[in-house]
């Protein structure tokens, strides 16, 4: 049986707090490391994917990355450290993005527009890595080792992730 692991690098809502007073909980906005087997899994891109992807390059030291990164909404606190997820420079690395269908265009289109122009100085296609960008109809999608994840929207800001070997509540 694959091992499931699940690792908070941004639990915040709204805007990054680092410091003293949050050193408890963290002050990073959402992101979550799920690993299951060896798929890679994260939830959201907020302030705390920076500290992943500087973890990843050093764990992964150079050899490719193949990972998921979905998206459970786009608030500013879940995608505003997308530009700075170092390993998405990375030519070697590929990254499949799940979100949902937004009105006025895809994610494709909300994530570059978030790093063009006067918004940031690096543009989308400066990540070198293979980008998929998928609808994530009803939040569901499939890995490559069959293992699956859900997302169901229930109470306001309250998503249970399931999987087929359990489930996890996310408030976000």
């Amino acid at each position: 049986m694959d091992d499931l692991t699940v690792r908070f690098w941004g639990t915040r809502g709204s805007i990054p707090t680092p410091g003293r007073d949050t050193e408890k909980f963290g002050g990073n906005t959402t992101c979550i490391e799920v690993r299951y087997g060896d798929s890679l899994i994260v939830f959201d891109a907020g302030s705390g994917i920076r500290e992943l992807g500087l973890s990843w390059m050093k764990e992964f030291s150079g050899e490719s990355i193949d990972a998921n990164l979905l998206f459970t909404h786009v608030h500013w606190d879940h995608i505003q450290g997308f530009p700075f997820f170092g390993c998405a420079y990375q030519p070697q690395n590929s990254l499949t993005i799940y979100g949902a269908e937004r009105p006025g265009g895809g994610m494709q289109r909300l994530l570059s527009g978030q790093m063009s122009g006067d918004w940031f100085p690096i543009p989308l296609s400066a990540m070198h890595w293979p980008i998929a960008l998928k609808l994530a109809t009803r939040y569901s999608f499939w890995q490559p080792t069959a293992s699956w994840i859900r997302l169901r929207p229930t109470v306001k800001n309250s998503r249970p992730i399931i999987s087929n070997r359990g489930s996890i509540m996310m408030s976000c």
